[in-house]
């Protein structure tokens, strides 16, 4: 009986000791007068602009630009299942990569969309506009990579079907022949 309550109290006494030390740490960090001291280039102009750079220079490809601003609700592979994707939210994120769906949309629709929003385009207020966020040739870079994701689906499917067709055939012509007499 003993042993079985020992790991239980060492946990315990962990977590609180845990607790005290960084309640400890954070108080000192409040209330201490000294500062603690910071690395020079860290409050540098020079530094807060390597950060900015570096994070202009990840969005610099559509597909980054669609993956930091969209893919949170139509999903990294747009396909409409985001991390915020819920079976609660009505309407649920449009499937991107819906040959059809897509077919049936302009480029012109596309960047009015995602510069509007979907509330400016008399849809749900779901989707807030990127206008002024991202300028209009990264709103084009955003279409072109969804037409790109939509024409590989559909060549996808394209090739899948013609397989398919392909080894039925096969397989009639292979197929043993019975003659009736």
């Amino acid at each position: 009986m003993r042993n079985s309550l020992l790991p239980f109290t060492l946990k315990n006494v962990t977590c609180i000791f845990a607790f005290i030390l960084a309640s400890v740490i954070f108080l000192r960090g409040l209330y201490c007068e000294e500062s603690m001291p910071v690395p020079e280039d860290v409050g540098s102009t020079n530094g807060k602009l390597m950060l900015l750079e570096e994070y202009k220079t990840y969005l610099t490809t559509p597909k980054n630009t669609f993956l930091h601003y969209c893919a949170p609700c139509h999903g990294g592979n747009a396909d409409g299942k985001g991390i915020y994707f819920t079976i609660d939210l009505e309407p649920k994120p449009t499937n991107l990569t819906d040959v059809d769906h897509m077919a049936k949309l302009t480029d012109d629709y596309l960047l009015n969309f995602i510069t509007k929003g979907s509330a400016g385009m008399e849809k749900s207020d779901l989707c807030p506009p990127w206008g002024g966020t991202l300028e209009e040739e990264r709103i084009k870079g955003i279409i072109s990579y969804l037409r790109n994701l939509t024409i590989a689906k559909s060549t996808a499917a394209e090739k899948s079907v013609v397989k398919e067709a392909s080894a039925r055939l096969h397989q009639k012509l292979e197929a043993p022949v019975l003659l009736q007499l």
